[in-house]
């Protein structure tokens, strides 16, 4: 037997958002409020020491006692980050991380958006209205064609596609069904 459909379950309203929610729910599913009564959240989290292995003692299994257990303690203090300066740092052993300037060849960090020596942003050869090109076989490069051309060559390639679809339905489809009107039969006459 399933469960009892018959009986529609209680719903209450979020009191963060108003969303209807179950009346059971532990947290509203539309802004994540907690539901939970105040007293359920105040039970305070019981602490494990871990079990430290010893020599020939064997330390705590990680599958029967609990996960917290086991992970390394919060620091309180998050120290500050450290200033990086965007210059090439070489590791021992290894060569820095660089990109060539496309006007002056210098090489820069790769933290940097724009050339030391001369100034130009990063890619800005590339940036610098270069299109990109489509060549095809008779027509040749299509960014050097004129609007007007690229519209003519749209016509065509579409004309190519519909053309062989039009005469394979022409051809696949059959003549139309004869008329079947009788012409000059005689009335029926009614008899009394």
């Amino acid at each position: 037997m399933g469960p009892d459909l018959t009986q529609l379950p209680r719903t209450a309203a979020c009191p963060s958002c108003g969303a209807s929610l179950r009346a059971d729910a532990p947290w509203c599913t539309l802004c994540y409020a907690d539901l939970r009564p105040k007293a359920a959240l105040a039970t305070p989290v019981p602490t494990v020491v871990p079990a430290t292995a010893t020599y020939g003692a064997p330390a705590g299994d990680p599958l029967t006692q609990p996960l917290l257990a086991f992970l390394p303690p919060v620091p309180t203090q998050v120290p500050a980050p450290a200033q990086v300066t965007p210059a090439v740092v070489a590791v021992a052993g290894q060569v820095p991380v660089t990109w060539p300037c496309v006007q002056c060849g210098a090489a820069n960090s790769m933290t940097l958006m724009a050339c030391t020596d001369c100034g130009i942003d990063f890619l800005a050869a590339e940036r610098s209205g270069n299109t990109p090109m489509l060549v095809l076989p008779i027509v040749g490069d299509i960014g050097k064609l004129s609007r007007g051309q690229r519209i003519g060559l749209a016509f065509a390639a579409v004309g190519v596609v519909l053309a062989p679809l039009a005469l394979i339905t022409l051809l696949l489809t059959g003549s139309p069904p004869p008329d079947r009107t009788v012409v000059n039969q005689p009335s029926p006459v009614a008899t009394p």
